[in-house]
């Protein structure tokens, strides 16, 4: 993505600051302090309500998407229950769930051990093959779901690990024994990891979906082996495991919620029980506990998920805050966060109730396109953040009502032209840029310069009528910020001078508008043929 830099684009990005963060896609940023774009548990983004029902949700403490089908999975804690959302493209506020694991309607809050039954569930995920993976918190154990977008309501888990049967219960410490999981996350091999809890450690169990019920784990981190628990603030200890994350490349993070820091753990797989880990965030170092409100320390974090570009995003629970660290593979220890929702900036952490506030996140997940979904806890809800999309769409024509280029986005003006024909004298184009990203922008304008065959004026209609040409001649003309689905109006003349005013002559003429936060730009094209 082609950027600018000069006085005015430092200015532009002096007014957003805070709003607008690195990494870059083209068209698309993370924005902070995002409104959410849609709310699962409530009707909308002003209720909070603890309701039992086919839509409604009591602390859901995390979410995962199928990456096969789209669908989402809320771990509706307090009901005991896993609801199935349709995909996202099919939701609206306050959808109802298609479907309920863990009880057998809608109604039922039951907790019990079973094939069938949950007890306070935490973590969840779904693997590429569209497998339910469940810390049933409560039962000590992790259940499996086969083909978990098209299981019925009621339906039973066809495994567990933790316990060797569906009907033990017990917190246990061993190397087939888990106690209070709270989170799960797989590898790309097929290895699941499961964050325990109480016995302040992450067990790996490779291959797990071959593996029978009650197997072994082949790996242990965070103690030195399967029958010690000590907490520690130290490069191989941990406190309280409740969230994990895997990046493609296989490094594991795990969310040390006790000491308020995120581990990373390269290549986690091919660890050996007991390894130190490799890096610290939330910590500038791996013996400090210290909780905190800013851009490096953390408070409580209870949930991360890492995006397909490797940012990792912490779910700050305790500071009722969502932050992201782009580039989290290679950052060192201590370095600060860059993005940030649910807050107004990096030093807040006041618990809200809109559509841009956050009380006591606990669990996060990514679809395929890098929506964030956030198990907004206390606010008894999910919701969901997008990037900002950053998209200028350029038309033209000889009169405002009559124009050709609507949603046709490229550089070049392809498909996106007027022609005129004139008699030596001066053409007149309406040009008009919409606004078709979700977020505010504002837009460099730039048309073609005068030349010894033509003439190129440009005047700014919106806002009041005004001669812009020597700054759109430079590109450095600035629209006024511009929301969602707004239009601003231009006027683009063109007339024939010098030689080729008296003779046959054909003249192209551009307009063009560029992203103030990104430079995605788009451009119309006028053809002026000059027959004296």
């Amino acid at each position: 993505m082609k950027r600018r830099f000069s006085t005015v684009i430092a200015v532009i990005w002096a007014f957003l600051a805070g709003s607008l963060s690195s990494p870059l896609v083209a068209g698309q940023l993370w924005v902070n302090q995002r409104d959410a774009s849609l709310v699962l548990g409530q009707a909308d983004f002003d209720t909070a309500a603890e309701v039992t029902s086919q839509a409604g949700m009591n602390d859901p403490w995390d979410v995962a998407v199928d990456p096969t089908t789209g669908k989402v999975f809320v771990a509706d804690s307090n009901h005991n229950r896993i609801l199935r959302f349709a995909s996202f493209s099919a939701l609206s506020n306050g959808a109802d769930a298609e479907a309920v694991l863990g009880q057998t309607n809608f109604t039922a809050t039951l907790n019990a051990a079973s094939a069938i039954n949950l007890f306070a569930p935490r973590g969840i995920t779904v693997d590429a093959d569209g497998r339910l993976w469940v810390a049933d918190f409560r039962n000590h154990r992790v259940l499996r779901f086969d083909d978990a977008s098209n299981k019925a309501t009621g339906a039973a888990a066809d495994g567990v690990l933790g316990k060797a049967n569906f009907t033990d219960d017990d917190s246990e410490l061993s190397q087939t024994g888990i106690g209070f999981p709270y989170a799960v996350a797989l590898d790309d091999a097929g290895n699941l990891f499961v964050g325990s809890s109480a016995n302040g450690r992450v067990l790996m169990f490779a291959d797990a979906a071959t593996l029978s019920n009650g197997a072994a784990a082949t790996l242990v981190l965070g103690q030195d082996d399967f029958d010690t628990n000590t907490s520690a603030a130290t490069i191989d200890r941990m406190a309280a495991p409740t969230g994990l994350a895997l990046d493609s490349s296989g490094n594991l993070y795990v969310a040390d919620q006790g000491h308020h820091r995120i581990l990373r753990f390269d290549d986690a797989a091919n660890k050996t029980s007991g390894a130190d880990a490799d890096a610290v965030l939330g910590q500038a170092d791996f013996t400090t506990v210290t909780s905190g409100i800013s851009a490096s320390t953390l408070n409580g974090p209870r949930a991360i998920a890492v995006t397909s570009d490797g940012t990792l995003w912490v779910a700050d629970s305790n500071n009722n805050r969502v932050i992201g660290f782009p580039d989290a593979d290679s950052l060192p220890n201590g370095s600060a966060a860059s993005l940030f929702l649910g807050q107004a900036d990096l030093d807040s952490s006041t618990a809200g109730l809109s559509q841009n506030e956050l009380d006591s996140p606990r669990g996060l997940s990514l679809d395929s396109t890098d929506r964030l979904f956030v198990a907004d806890s206390d606010n008894n809800r999910v919701v969901v953040f997008e990037k900002g999309l950053f998209q200028p769409d350029l038309t033209i024509g000889e009169k405002s009502t009559k124009q050709t280029g609507n949603n046709r986005y490229n550089s070049s003006g392809s498909g996106q032209k007027k022609k005129v024909v004139t008699d030596r004298k001066e053409v007149k184009f309406i040009a008009k840029i919409e606004n078709d990203g979700n977020i505010e922008d504002q837009y460099f304008v730039k048309s073609l310069k005068t030349s010894s065959k033509r003439r190129v004026k440009v005047f700014r209609k919106t806002g009041g009528r005004s001669n812009i040409t020597s700054a759109a001649k430079k590109g450095t003309h600035l629209t006024a910020m511009t929301s969602p689905g707004a239009t601003l109006s231009y006027e683009l003349r063109v007339k024939p001078k010098g030689k080729s005013k008296k003779s046959r002559s054909n003249h192209k003429v551009w307009l063009d508008g560029s992203s103030a936060a990104d430079g995605e730009k788009d451009r119309v094209i006028g053809f002026v043929k000059n027959r004296p």
